[in-house]
């Protein structure tokens, strides 16, 4: 038995862990509760099937009622108006298959489901738009155009509601594909955590194949080592292999993959690389052998073109908040002693200085008195926060709740010291507790909003703070930018970390 060879290799005082016997076990049981291995009946299970086609019969059935509804009016006879409306429907279902709309590997996770079902309703669209212009389909074309607009935004409505639901199962353990990770102990520990708290990709780590002895806790069972990797394969149903990238040489990996083809497992290898977001990616084939290329770093042009909609967006948002910017400055200046604006030295881009402008919510006194205060930080190691600060006036409290003692920031970037999103803008004594990889955080202008103002704010610890910016950092981009201005709207009102 392949188990028992693997038995002589790691016995069960062996530094690789256990392997799991082939008779129902506890760490066995586990594994089969955690990735939903008792409805699995084919490659990617039952479920996925219910999802392949499910998906493919309901964009058949919006397809064909919206064009049916469409072409209604038209002098049609009805069993030619319902095969009509049939066949246009079965055809859209067939082209988003075509664009692999209906892949389960990567099901309810990232953006490619929809831009597989635009893709198609592009080419769907632009066929029967030709085919109506020879003459092929008699429907005039401002009705061709409404139901083809009317199929495609009905399917990503159907198709974002289909994806909650399998995250929603996922995050409750079901509708996993078993996993298996290969590699080196230190970086399975990480995949391993990010799998387990990102459920929605639908990695269910079933256990670990190490290329060396384990040093500490793992968080899946140990069921080999990396030479027996194909074995653990096949005893364990594993639907789904992650390798690290530096565990197997290229000959080694090559090998490997001939020996578990016959499973029909998908083959992930993981690069040694965190934090990079898959724009920056892309394939170059050289000589053979695949390369990674990433793009480091904004180019000039987008930083300019970032800088101009930031001070033209930042000036009309100045002009649009000055009624509640006004009100809220007399507030502060009739409720306690002190002018209404507070303006505080801080660090831009590159470590250069600015005075950066607040509405005013503590008392005059707050700087003398924070000193007496460094013992109750409710903040992390670098940057000091109270929940309850003595030193907030009432209405400063409110203000710091919705966050509109920032508003004033808009001229800071009007005047290009700052930017609508990006990394919190530090203090100077802030800048002295930097590391390294802290100080690539003043790579860009700090922001209004950004990633750490819409991921808890002032609950997150200093290294979570740190991560969150160096990612916008690193990846930004004016998708990524759009995508935290809305997420600010939420955040401000919700007021999780906002004190």
């Amino acid at each position: 038995m392949v188990l028992d060879q693997l038995a002589e290799v790691c016995p069960s005082d062996s530094p690789y862990g256990t392997v799991a016997s082939p008779e129902p076990t506890a760490t066995a049981a586990l594994a089969e509760t955690r990735t939903g291995a008792r409805s699995h009946t084919g490659p990617d299970g039952a479920w996925s099937h219910a999802y392949r086609w499910g998906a493919a019969a309901g964009d058949t059935l919006i397809a064909t009622v919206i064009v049916a509804v469409v072409t209604a009016p038209l002098a049609m006879a009805p069993a030619l108006l319902a095969a009509h409306a049939a066949a246009t429907g079965a055809f859209f279902a067939l082209t988003t298959g075509l664009q692999h709309g209906y892949d389960t590997r990567r099901a309810a996770a990232g953006p490619h489901e929809y831009g597989a079902v635009l893709r198609a309703g592009w080419i769907w669209g632009s066929l029967l738009v030709a085919m109506a212009y020879i003459g092929l389909l008699e429907v005039p074309a401002g009705q061709l155009l409404t139901a083809i607009a009317a199929t495609v935004l009905t399917v990503l409505v159907a198709r974002s509601l289909q994806r909650a639901l399998v995250r929603h199962r996922r995050r409750h353990g079901y509708w996993l594909r078993r996993t298996l990770l290969v590699g080196e102990p230190e970086v399975l520990r990480s995949l391993t955590a990010r799998f387990e708290a990102q459920p929605r990709y639908g990695f269910g780590v079933v256990g670990t194949c190490l290329s060396e002895p384990v040093d500490g806790w793992l968080a899946a069972p140990v069921l080999g080592d990396v030479e027996h990797a194909a074995d653990v394969v096949a005893e364990h149903r594993i639907r789904v292999v992650v390798v690290t990238a530096s565990c197997m040489g290229a000959a080694d990996l090559r090998r490997f993959c001939w020996q578990v083809e016959r499973y029909g497992v998908e083959l992930l290898v993981a690069p040694n690389m965190e934090e990079v977001a898959p724009v920056r990616v892309a394939l170059r084939p050289v000589s053979g052998s695949p390369l990674l290329t990433v793009a480091i770093g904004a180019s000039r042009t987008q930083r300019a073109v970032k800088s101009l909609i930031d001070r033209l967006l930042g000036m009309l948002l100045l002009l649009a908040s000055l009624p509640v910017l006004t009100a809220s400055a007399l507030l502060v200046r009739l409720t306690s002693a002190g002018p209404a604006y507070y303006r505080q030295t801080r660090i831009g881009r590159d470590g250069v200085p600015f005075t950066m402008i607040k509405l005013r919510t503590m008392y005059i006194d707050a700087d003398r008195r924070r000193t007496d205060l460094l013992p109750h930080n409710d903040g992390n190691a670098v940057m000091f926060k109270m929940r309850q600060d003595p030193r907030v006036t009432p209405v400063g409290r409110v203000l710091r709740r919705f966050s509109l003692d920032e508003l004033p920031q808009l001229w800071n970037v009007v005047r290009g010291e700052m930017s609508l999103v990006g990394p919190r803008p530090p203090l100077g004594e802030e800048i002295a507790g930097y590391d390294a990889d802290a100080r690539q955080r003043l790579r860009v202008k700090p922001g209004l909003t950004g990633l750490w103002q819409v991921s808890g704010r002032s609950d997150l610890d200093w290294a979570q703070t740190v991560r969150l910016d160096l990612n916008y950092v690193d990846n930004w981009s004016f998708l990524m930018d759009v995508t935290i201005l809305c997420r600010t709207f939420r955040a401000v009102f919700g007021g999780r970390g906002a004190y």
